[in-house]
């Protein structure tokens, strides 16, 4: 069994344990009243452990999934976005860490069965990403291939690159 982090709730002064895969996931906290990064869930009070509940396998299966949906969604919004915040920055290693403790528990097989419709649905949703990157028209200013997130903030022009306003750093240094 891993060892049990443990945490102050801000609000009751309760202890809370967390599950080890919380570690350096913590909210920063700003002025004492500002918290940055709260992620429910994963550094929060919904994140405690719960003792005395044992789960089945199917419901294993069911969690599998949800941090399985919970990682390919933020790696697809930073693939096609291209940007991330703090939310991504803790639930990305939590939700990976979560998969690999349910995996350890479910074995192999039975997690990689559970989770096998799930990650067929997310295989497709970046392979149709980057079939939809390759239709794109050329950057009309420079040529350069231009990106989903290009499109997404100019429609049919240009690359991100050549649609900087001026005055914007473009390279390190460079002012247009």
């Amino acid at each position: 069994m891993k060892e049990v982090l443990q945490s102050t709730d801000s609000i009751t002064g309760q202890t809370l344990r967390l599950p080890d895969e919380a570690e350096a996931l913590a909210p920063l906290i700003v002025n004492d009243r500002i918290a940055i990064g709260v992620v429910p869930g994963v550094n929060d009070r919904a994140a405690r452990l719960v003792a005395g509940f044992e789960l089945t396998e199917y419901e294993l299966g069911v969690l599998a999934n949800h941090y399985l949906n919970r990682l390919r969604s933020s790696e697809f919004d930073s693939r096609v976005y291209e940007q991330s915040g703090s939310y991504d920055i803790r639930m990305r290693p939590f939700a990976d860490r979560r998969l690999a403790t349910i995996r350890e528990v479910m074995g192999p097989v039975a997690f990689d069965a559970a989770i096998a419709e799930t990650e067929k649905k997310w295989d497709a949703a970046f392979e149709k990403a980057e079939q939809d990157e390759e239709r794109l028209a050329p950057c009309p200013a420079c040529g350069a291939r231009r990106k989903l997130v290009d499109e997404i903030h100019t429609p049919g022009g240009s690359c991100a690159a050549c649609d900087q306003p001026r005055g914007v750093a473009v390279a390190a240094g460079e002012m247009t």
